[in-house]
């Protein structure tokens, strides 16, 4: 057997060596020619500072406009506290109670209405002769039915005025019978009151039935005489304020020749001549009593 010849080896593959790599000298920084960025952002920042300041100052002038053209706002009345929801209470157990008896009530009576003579009183009274010169006057001046007692009234104050406790009117009343026949059973009464006061308005009732105590006198009076009766009535200054003009009643009230009853009456006003009028006297100071009054008719007479 020819011998194998073995194959030729080889030799093995050498590993590539890289070739040396020359070292780079670091680059030499390069000069810019732009120009350097921070004046920039401090001229940004001083910008940004000068448009704060501007604001803040502009809000403190607009704040202290405000303040200046500050008004009080007007406050709305406060709502009131809604109710409260209605809760429901279970009544009670109705129980029955003796109802009480009430006993009546006796009603008192009415008081009487005050009279004149409530508030006016006779001072004094007397009677005297009438004199011939009145009772001339009254007949010259009278107008007489026939067949019945006359009377006529004559008036002339005194004194009037006011002092610490009253007014007064003090006076001469005559009373002259210018008819035909006697006057017989011949009841004279006053009275006073205060012109405008509430007693003004009861008259006709006073006239019916005068007050009791102001009888001045009873007489008879023949045909073509007269009686005259001095007296004096006062009204208490507690009943009055301010100023007082005192109106005098005369009242005659007579028996006529059928029996039946005749009546006259006349109503006079005291005071202070004063031009057409008469001045009142003061309550709240006192003025006396003063001669140089003056009477004057207050309303018509009334004759029956």
């Amino acid at each position: 057997m020819a011998p194998i010849e073995a194959a030729p080896i080889s030799p093995p593959l050498a590993e590539p060596v890289a070739p040396p790599v020359a070292e780079v000298p670091p680059a030499e920084p390069v000069a810019s020619n732009d120009p350097p960025a921070w004046p920039w952002a401090v001229g940004a920042a001083a910008l940004l500072i000068a448009t704060v300041a501007l604001f803040a100052m502009r809000r403190r002038r607009r704040l202290a406009t405000e303040e200046e053209f500050y008004e009080d706002p007007l406050l709305a009345d406060p709502l009131a506290d809604p109710l409260a929801e209605p809760v429901a209470v279970e009544p009670d157990p109705f129980v029955a109670t003796p109802q009480p008896t009430i006993a009546p009530i006796p009603v008192a009576a009415a008081a009487p209405i005050a009279t004149a003579a409530a508030v006016s009183s006779v001072e004094s009274a007397e009677v005297t002769q009438a004199e011939a010169e009145d009772i001339e006057a009254m007949a010259a001046s009278s107008d007489p039915d026939a067949g019945r007692p006359w009377l006529e009234f004559m008036m002339r104050p005194v004194r009037a005025g006011t002092n610490d406790d009253d007014a007064v009117v003090e006076f001469d009343l005559t009373v002259g019978n210018t008819g035909s026949v006697p006057a017989h059973d011949v009841r004279i009464s006053s009275w006073m009151f205060a012109a405008g006061s509430p007693q003004e308005s009861e008259m006709e009732r006073m006239l019916i039935e005068p007050p009791a105590d102001a009888k001045l006198s009873r007489v008879s009076i023949e045909p073509g005489d007269a009686a005259r009766v001095e007296a004096a009535v006062a009204l208490p200054r507690s009943a009055l304020r301010g100023s007082v003009l005192p109106v005098v009643v005369a009242d005659a009230r007579y028996t006529l020749p059928d029996g039946t009853e005749g009546r006259t009456s006349a109503s006079f006003a005291v005071g202070l001549p004063s031009g057409e009028g008469l001045e009142a006297f003061a309550v709240d100071m006192p003025s006396g009593l003063h001669e140089g009054v003056e009477a004057r008719l207050h309303g018509e007479p009334e004759r029956v």
